[in-house]
């Protein structure tokens, strides 16, 4: 059963724009959470099995080659046992992330805005040199706590770090992952956010605006003319297409932002 004080410090630390809420939907939101830890530690448990299968099939693949005295270059076998393990890590994520659907997004519009993140941040981050498996998790990740509404990055920023910190990914990567995520947003709890960010994090801002000038934008502005009428509904759209190409800082990303937001633009206008 939950205590009073857990009641606090799941309070504390969601998102600060739930704040003022009425008592009902707090509620919903730290059962929401409780749900969430639950199956994080369900999932937990699949992928440390999965991953122990794993390093026993590189150990036997090590004996195998031990008999026929094959010398391997060591640091050359790391990488790959390391490679094999972050695919595990990533194909676990990947399921605990299709189950968790935020209920303020659409399950199939979730989804393709999360598959095309994953997309542009594996073009930048080749771009780039970056650490392609920060990206990826932190691409997967990024939106997963977006059930507490418009500033969503700190609530997937503490359910990612649970989810890391269970599945024991590296502590320097983790860091990385972590400020991808929490750093994602045109604003953070409604203030502008830092302008001095890793490389991972600002492949990971130029990622999740791409996503929205290629395909999130239909999905939204439609729903903004359902809300607000053809006129406004228009306008909030453009502006919000407008901030996307803003955000993206990246030489290939600002390329790509405009081919895209030109694209979208005329598509809204016909709406």
């Amino acid at each position: 059963m939950t205590t009073k004080s857990e009641i606090k410090k799941n309070y504390e630390r969601l998102n600060k724009d739930i704040l003022g809420l009425p008592h009902k939907r707090l509620i919903d939101l730290l059962i929401k959470r409780e749900l969430i830890e639950s199956n994080i530690i369900h999932f937990i448990e699949k992928a440390k099995v999965k991953i122990k299968e794993t390093k026993s099939k590189i150990l036997k693949k090590k004996l195998e080659i031990g008999k026929y005295e094959i010398k391997l270059n060591e640091k050359l076998i790391k990488n790959i046992e390391k490679e094999i393990l972050e695919d595990d890590v990533i194909s676990i994520t990947e399921a605990f992330v299709k189950k968790e659907i935020p209920k303020t997004r659409p399950k199939k519009h979730y989804l393709n805005h999360v598959k095309y993140v994953r997309k542009y941040a594996f073009e930048l981050g080749k771009e780039y040199k970056a650490n392609l498996f920060v990206l990826d998790m932190a691409a997967l990740l990024h939106d997963v706590g977006a059930y507490v509404g418009t500033f969503h990055a700190k609530e997937s920023y503490m359910i990612a770090k649970d989810w890391l910190r269970d599945l024991d990914v590296d502590k320097k990567q983790t860091k990385m992952i972590l400020d991808a995520i929490l750093n994602h947003q045109a604003k953070h709890e409604g203030k502008k956010y830092k302008a001095t960010v890793p490389k991972e994090t600002k492949i990971i801002r130029d990622a999740d605006s791409l996503s929205f000038l290629y395909d999130t934008y239909d999905y939204y502005s439609k729903k903004q003319i359902k809300l607000y009428g053809k006129k406004q509904g228009k306008e909030i759209s453009i502006a919000k297409i407008d901030r996307m190409l803003a955000k993206t800082k990246t030489s290939k990303g600002k390329k790509l932002a405009k081919k895209f937001h030109t694209k979208a633009k005329k598509e809204i206008s016909k709406l």
